[in-house]
């Protein structure tokens, strides 16, 4: 017993987030220390290198927006109160759809950026309070593995709020990686779940899909959600 403790501890400290995450900023660690953040809940990838320039800036700037963001167990992350930081000022114009009609206005490609904030919540485990998918599903813009799981904003009616379900606080640290045009996100905080399945996406047909999360907590009980997305248009 004594012998599986001090493997289990040891384990913990080969996947701690300041041991498995690369280049850290000194901020970032700071943060993980002051709150005893110890997993990383999910992280997610994602290569804009064949986004139009003002897609690039803006959905690299929204997710950004999020770095270093810490929320209390219970508090809930509002995505468009954290875009509005300084303004808006970071955002430039771009093509967003409208009505199901492509328009070129101020902060288009900015679901793109909630996309990749919301799609690593997912994964780990947090309740999801509001979101929105896209009436359009575009393949060369959003990972076809993970169709379903996109989120779309548009002031005052779409948003992406997301709840802290844990026991702890929770912290977003986003990288951009600026020469290969990749950002990733990271959720770190400290599990609560011992394993997440997950089912998905399921083609239920008619443009709809369906993800399944079983996650297993700390004392073995089972608890299951779904997410179900219709879209009007596949391109």
């Amino acid at each position: 017993q004594k012998r599986f403790v001090s493997l289990e501890e040891e384990l913990k400290v080969i996947n701690h987030p300041l041991n498995i995450i690369p280049n850290l900023p000194l901020d970032i660690q700071s943060k993980i220390r002051r709150n005893d953040l110890n997993d990383v809940l999910a992280k997610f990838t994602y290569d804009y290198s064949a986004n139009a320039p003002y897609r690039q800036h803006n959905v690299t700037q929204g997710a950004l927006k999020m770095n270093g963001k810490v929320y209390k167990a219970g508090e809930t992350a509002d995505f468009i109160k954290a875009l509005s930081d300084n303004n808006w000022r970071e955002f430039v114009d771009g093509y967003t759809v409208v009505a199901g009609v492509p328009t070129w206005e101020f902060g288009g490609g900015l679901s793109g950026a909630s996309t990749m904030i919301g799609i690593p919540s997912f994964l780990a485990g947090l309740q999801f309070v509001q979101f929105s998918p896209h009436r359009i599903f575009y393949n060369d813009l959003y990972p076809v593995e993970y169709i379903g799981l996109d989120t779309t904003i548009y002031r005052p009616r779409k948003n992406l709020r997301i709840k802290n379900n844990t026991n702890s606080p929770i912290l977003y640290y986003v990288d951009n990686n600026v020469k290969e045009k990749k950002i990733t996100v990271y959720v770190i905080g400290n599990a609560i779940y011992k394993n997440i399945k997950f089912i998905g996406p399921i083609d239920l047909g008619n443009r709809t899909y369906k993800w399944i999360r079983q996650m297993e907590k700390l004392d073995g009980t089972i608890v299951s959600d779904e997410r179900v997305t219709h879209y009007d248009v596949i391109k």
